[in-house]
């Protein structure tokens, strides 16, 4: 498994040409893309606010991209909110972002993500 942020998981679901090229083999070679559940949130937020144009509304959109057999939503557990506490303390940074880099973490496995600021928490391996 590999788990995807908010942008890299719309970029290429989407198709875009904004997700990197290693990110998109990286993609590609996974029989198993986790998100975390709060990326469902954020996208529904993003399209809300107009900040992510979709070709459908977000419930469409979000229903339709999760018939991926691919891609597994991975819900908030005690130990990813606790990881995430210690993860937005020690970044400052948005407690979305921080909720999934835990989930990365608690799941073991790489975030695909262009947010170099998310390079800087140890243990966490970042691919883009």
């Amino acid at each position: 498994m590999i788990t995807v942020d908010t942008h890299a998981f719309t970029w290429w679901r989407t198709g875009s040409p904004k997700l990197g090229a290693d990110a998109r083999r990286v993609l590609e070679r996974h029989d198993e893309i986790g998100i975390a559940d709060i990326v469902l949130w954020e996208i529904a937020m993003m399209a809300e606010r107009g900040a992510l144009k979709l070709k459908a509304s977000a419930r469409d959109w979000i229903n339709d991209a999760l018939k991926d057999p691919r891609v597994v939503v991975l819900p908030i557990t005690p130990a990813i909110a606790i990881l995430a506490v210690a993860i937005g303390r020690a970044i400052h940074r948005d407690p979305a972002d921080a909720l999934i880099a835990a989930t990365a973490m608690a799941h073991g496995v790489p975030l695909v993500t262009k947010d170099s600021g998310l390079e800087a928490i140890v243990g966490l391996e970042v691919i883009w």
